[in-house]
C-alpha cells in the first residue's frame, strides 16, 4: 500500500472505531502478524492465501464476535 502499511492502516481503523475486527494479511509472520495481534487484530493470515482457511478464521471472527 503506497504511504502506509498494514499495521499503520490497522492503527488508523481503530481510532474510528475500536470494536472494528482487523485480520491482518501479511507475507511472513516475523513483524506485521504479532504487530497486528498485539495492537488488536483478531488474527493474520500469511500469503499465499488458503481461501479455506481464510473462511473459517473470518466465520470464527463473527461467532467471536456476537454478529
Amino acid at each position: 500500500m503506497p504511504g502506509m502499511d498494514g499495521i499503520e492502516l490497522q492503527h488508523r481503523i481503530k481510532q474510528i472505531d475500536k470494536n472494528i475486527v482487523t485480520i491482518i494479511i501479511t507475507l511472513c509472520r516475523c513483524r506485521y502478524g504479532h504487530t497486528g495481534l498485539k495492537d488488536g487484530a483478531f488474527d493474520y493470515v500469511t500469503k499465499p492465501i488458503d481461501p479455506d482457511d481464510l473462511s473459517r478464521l473470518i466465520r470464527n471472527a463473527i461467532e467471536r464476535g456476537g454478529w
